[in-house]
């Protein structure tokens, strides 16, 4: 394959668009009380950055059980701050959440695919309220 300036810009433009994506949009719906996200995926770990600054619990789906989470942590943090609960995952993390939120009085509040490089995992945007 061969390299050419045209390549390495859009390369480049593809990158930026997939952290900034994301980190655009929080905010725009209130900080929740806790937010998921997977250490694997760069727009993700920014995302995460973002809100861990601004005081949001977060939870690495890679690296905490969510059905755990579910039963002991999660309840407790939707208890003392109704702000919901956002992530920046995998399809099967989002529906976990999903899944339990229900429970709890819990809807998709927005759902969106997070745009990446062609052939990279894909990742959802979403926020449970």
């Amino acid at each position: 394959m061969e390299l050419d300036r045209r390549s390495v810009i859009k390369a480049g433009a593809l990158a930026g668009l997939a952290v900034a994506q994301p980190a655009l949009a929080v905010g725009q719906q209130g900080r929740p009380a806790l937010f998921v996200w997977d250490a694997r995926f760069a727009p993700s770990a920014e995302v995460a950055r973002l809100l861990r600054d601004r005081g949001t619990a977060l939870i690495d789906a890679r690296q905490d059980d969510l059905g755990i989470a579910w039963r002991e942590r999660i309840p407790e943090l939707l208890a003392a701050n109704p702000g919901g609960i956002e992530g920046l995952t995998l399809w099967s993390d989002k529906f976990i959440c999903e899944s339990f939120g229900r429970d709890h009085g819990l809807g998709v509040a927005f759902e969106k695919p997070v745009m990446q490089a062609p052939g990279a995992t894909p990742l959802l945007h979403w926020r449970l309220a």
